[in-house]
């Protein structure tokens, strides 16, 4: 089947960027906009509210979070389709891969090949290439032809060629992400270089101007001119959150430093993600001690005890998903439980206009 673009996706994540290291180890809900997020229960896939009630029934083999637009893809005897909020088919299941919307527009497979839909589920892209993959700011796609990627535009056109090994959607600051030879650089809107391609890993430019990288098997920060702002001294790293800190790891612990490389959070743990806005500007990050996984603030105080056997990061709802003896449900930023821990995994809350 295809991904799991829930709990298990932000695994992946934290594995590379916080939490391996520990393989073996006030604010209430009351919110007048509602929050979906995508869950699972036994084989099925539906939706739950920021309250835990079942809002869109467990009868999906397979769904995705809601877009932006509104619409989820599901999948329903076979085929893929997308669903509204109210859970009513909006665009028939027709297809045999669906992906996220983004900025209007979303991949679909048929036969093989993939094409795009926009969010009347017109085609405005025939299922013929290898692969698209999500749209960027700019509105251009990642595309595949052989064993090659370069960009698309929303009407089809090949606006740079396929001659990367691999290739990122392009960000708000105008800079996508390429391999080339086997190493990471990035690329202008018009396909020149703007960063050479030297990097073992190199992270999308954040909003503070910063990209996480890696070189010569070290972790480190660099500029959009390609200039080491931090040194490669780390053992591994996260991009910088929203309070500007960032997860890194040296000697095997994990503190967090700010945007000039000075310790913020002392290497206290064996595992740590990035802060995430849990609304009103509250900023709680997950971390792993021995005992389990809690949340600490961005003085590095204990925010939520560390008694989880797994956490994730906050979304903008308020809410985490937690793994509470086997099962995952749902706490709000003072620690109580607001999902029963009943589900083999939920997604991100997602705010429904």
């Amino acid at each position: 089947m295809k991904r799991l673009q829930i709990a298990a996706g932000i695994v992946v994540l934290t594995v590379m960027f916080g939490f391996a290291g520990c393989a073996q180890m006030k604010k209430t809900m009351g919110k007048a906009q509602s929050y979906y997020a995508l869950a699972q229960k036994g084989q099925k896939f539906g939706y739950i509210d920021n309250t835990g009630k079942t809002v869109i029934d467990f009868e999906y083999e397979d769904a995705g979070n809601f877009s932006e637009n509104g619409l989820a893809y599901v999948l329903k005897d076979g085929k893929y389709g997308y669903i509204n909020c109210r859970g009513e088919m909006a665009i028939e299941p027709q297809f045999e891969e669906g992906y996220n919307f983004f900025y209007g527009y979303a991949v679909i497979g048929r036969q093989g090949k993939y094409g795009v839909i926009d969010s009347e589920g017109n085609l405005v892209i025939e299922p013929e290439y290898e692969g698209i993959f999500s749209f960027g700011e700019n509105g251009m796609a990642v595309f595949q032809k052989g064993d090659k990627y370069g960009y698309l535009s929303s009407e089809g056109e090949e606006v740079i060629p396929a001659v990367y090994t691999m290739a990122r959607a392009f960000t708000k600051q105008g800079l996508a992400v390429v391999m080339e030879d086997g190493f990471f650089g990035m690329i202008h809107e018009d396909g020149t270089q703007a960063i050479p391609a030297e990097y073992q890993y190199l992270g999308d430019m954040g909003d503070n101007g910063l990209a996480l990288a890696q070189m010569d098997d070290r972790w480190g920060y660099i500029d959009k001119d390609g200039k080491t702002v931090i040194d490669f001294t780390y053992d591994s790293a996260s991009p910088f959150g929203p309070n500007g800190l960032a997860a890194v790891c040296k000697d095997g612990r994990f503190g967090f430093i700010d945007q000039k490389g000075q310790v913020a959070i002392d290497f206290d743990y064996a595992g740590a993600g990035s802060f995430s806005d849990a609304g009103d500007e509250t900023y709680l990050a997950a971390a792993c001690k021995e005992e389990g996984y809690g949340y600490i603030d961005g003085d590095g105080r204990e925010a939520i005890p560390f008694e989880y056997g797994y956490a994730t990061a906050f979304s903008q709802a308020g809410i985490a998903t937690v793994e509470m003896d086997g099962a995952y449900g749902c706490i709000n930023t003072s620690g109580e439980v607001v999902v029963e821990p009943e589900y083999e995994n939920i997604g991100t809350f997602v705010k429904i206009k």
